[in-house]
């Protein structure tokens, strides 16, 4: 939800939308536009600095609630090859328990470091050097979505039990019977302990009958699952068709008191301001696409996510959206309050404002660019759900 509350006098709103602050019956003095260039900054900016202040304040909150996350070495766990795209398949011959040391010419010590080389990588070939073993190249993928699978698809080690979250319509998994919170005890013979174990011996056999014993509330059957074939390149890699629970976070996780939590907010807020900004310049050199946009429909649809994950999810969230707002709103973009900071900016090295006429045309370009965005963040959503 978000507001916008136009301030008496404030001349540039008054002259796009053809209103005249006279009927208030306000002292002129007391107008927005009577106050110091430096006072009016101050409110420009005030709405901006508060979202980035919510922002922290959301995050501290989420740390508080569920524990500050330890950072994920860069040490592969599994490679989860249905998240792949085509030119990355050479990834899952990556053991598990081997770590990473360079993502291109990054040096890397974390998955997060991980996930940011990838996505800071232009379309094309881009080697991991392991310490162990020979490096691996891949194709990183020009599409967007494609690209933001590749670090989902390295998991770092994780001890999550095999139980199943989420089983997909008509897959393997649903034809072998299985639900939501059921656990997988062993696979083709041999015992599993966790969802890792379970996902690579699936993937190591495609279309091949493996028995199943499950634990589903007090009682163990058995079962039969037949992989799906997906081929990759020159691989053939078996999927399952079923998911761990997301709203299972399994991330190592540690308490802290308050001014560790302040800090974690800080240091969160200004990582999503990097993504940011490292997503802007994509746009230009071709390292995003603008249908990576996403509007009103797709924030729907995260925050019923959210909210059903809890509150340290939700508050996860709102903290990334106030973020969001934050940088959006600093933008130079006439009838944003980037755009009005740009204005006064512009006042104060003239010493004098800016004409009236050219007052409406940014004011009304400006809105012009904000509906622009908007419906096509909203075009993007629909494209989206619809898998075009």
């Amino acid at each position: 939800l978000g507001g916008y509350v136009k301030l008496t006098g404030m001349k540039e709103m008054d002259l796009i939308e053809g209103k005249d602050d006279e009927a208030v019956g306000v002292d002129p003095a007391r107008y927005f536009s009577a106050k110091p260039a430096a006072v009016r900054a101050v409110v420009l900016a005030a709405g901006v600095a508060m979202n980035a202040l919510l922002g922290v304040v959301l995050f501290a909150g989420f740390a508080l609630a569920r524990g500050m996350p330890a950072p994920s070495e860069a040490v592969v766990g599994n490679v989860v090859g249905e998240w792949l795209s085509e030119g990355a398949e050479d990834l899952v011959a990556i053991p598990a328990g081997t770590r990473i040391t360079r993502v291109g010419e990054r040096d890397v010590a974390t998955m997060g470091d991980v996930t940011r080389a990838i996505m800071a990588a232009r379309a094309g070939d881009l080697t991991f050097s392991l310490e162990r073993g020979d490096p691996v190249t891949i194709t990183v993928p020009e599409r967007a979505q494609e690209r933001q699978l590749l670090p989902v698809a390295i998991e770092p080690v994780s001890d999550a039990a095999p139980i199943v979250g989420l089983v997909k319509e008509a897959g393997p998994a649903a034809e072998a019977g299985l639900q939501a919170g059921d656990r997988v005890l062993a696979i083709d013979g041999r015992p599993v302990a966790t969802w890792q174990e379970l996902n690579r011996i699936v993937q190591e056999n495609p279309g091949r009958e493996l028995p199943l014993q499950v634990q589903r509330d007090a009682e163990t059957f058995a079962a039969t699952l037949t992989p799906a074939t997906r081929h990759l390149g020159d691989r053939a890699l078996g999927s399952m068709g079923a998911y761990l629970d997301f709203a299972e976070d399994t991330t190592p996780r540690k308490s802290v008191g308050p001014v560790a939590a302040a800090a974690y907010g800080f240091t969160q807020s200004w990582e999503i301001v990097a993504l940011m900004g490292s997503f802007v310049t994509g746009l230009f050199d071709g390292r995003h696409s603008a249908r990576e946009l996403g509007g009103p429909i797709l924030i729907a649809q995260i925050s019923g996510a959210a909210s059903r994950a809890g509150i340290a999810t939700l508050l996860f969230f709102a903290g990334l959206l106030s973020i969001n707002l934050a940088v959006m709103n600093i933008l130079p973009i006439p009838a944003l309050d980037g755009g009005h900071l740009a204005l006064l900016a512009l006042e104060k090295v003239r010493g004098r404002p800016a004409g009236e006429r050219a007052h409406v045309a940014l004011g009304r370009l400006g809105f012009a660019m904000v509906l622009l965005i908007t419906l096509w963040a909203v075009t993007a959503d629909m494209l989206r759900i619809l898998g075009i």
